[in-house]
């Protein structure tokens, strides 16, 4: 049983839902140019594996115990400051 959290960039919650999107984060990982273009690009931007601490936080003050794993969460800029800040 894995405890994994990812921070992807994406145009819209729709991006998720598309083929082209996935086929365009895979292509870029490939070429070995993900890291140069994450701030330009959709994709991954973050991420981690059992940092239970960081999660049940997240859990607690950014979802306010409202998420059901896997499922789809906008993140604001305070909510990434308010991470930035805990880790």
């Amino acid at each position: 049983m894995g405890m994994d959290a990812y921070i992807r960039a994406a145009h819209s919650k729709k991006d998720f839902e598309t083929d082209v999107y996935w086929n365009e984060v895979r292509r870029a990982e490939n070429e070995g140019n993900a890291e140069e273009t994450k701030w330009t690009r959709c994709g991954e931007l973050w991420y981690t594996r059992k940092f239970w601490d960081l999660h049940n936080f997240i859990q607690n003050k950014i979802f306010h115990g409202e998420y059901d794993c896997g499922e789809y969460v906008e993140l604001k800029k305070k909510d990434l400051a308010m991470i930035i800040i805990f880790c």
